[in-house]
Order: C-alpha cells, then sequence, then structure tokens
C-alpha cells in the first residue's frame, strides 16, 4: 500500500469518525505488516527525536480481524 493510499485511508477514518458512522471491523490484517507500516508513518517523528526502532517479527502468525485505519490512528 502507497503512502498516498494510507494517507487517503486515513483521512476517510477520520471522516466517519467526525460524522460518527462506524468503521467497519472485519478487515483481516497481518500484525507484522501493520507494525512495519506504523513504523514507516513515524520514521521522521522517530529519526528527529533520535530513537532507534529495533523489530524482532515473529513470522506465520495469523491473520486478525481489526480496523486497518485504526490501527494507525495514533500516528
Amino acid at each position: 500500500m502507497s503512502d498516498v493510499d494510507r494517507a487517503g485511508n486515513v483521512i476517510g477514518g477520520i471522516r466517519k469518525l467526525i460524522t460518527k458512522t462506524p468503521a467497519p471491523r472485519d478487515d483481516r490484517l497481518d500484525v507484522n505488516e501493520a507494525i512495519r507500516e506504523t513504523i514507516v508513518l513515524t520514521r521522521g517523528e522517530a529519526l528527529k527525536n533520535g530513537v532507534l526502532v529495533l523489530t524482532e517479527l515473529a513470522e506465520g502468525l495469523p491473520l486478525i480481524q481489526g480496523d486497518r485505519v485504526q490501527h494507525n490512528k495514533s500516528s
């Protein structure tokens, strides 16, 4: 997923929150991919603050149910 697509999803999620439209939570998510996307989205802030992020992710985890946009809401 490109940064443009992610930004569009985040904006769409914010619009749903503002209009009180319940966000769908039926996406099947790869936990590792969600972590990687969050790191990419927060990389600039981490670098600016001298933070080094190291990950050790387990492979072969089952998909989880959730909202693809909500996992990035705090960034």
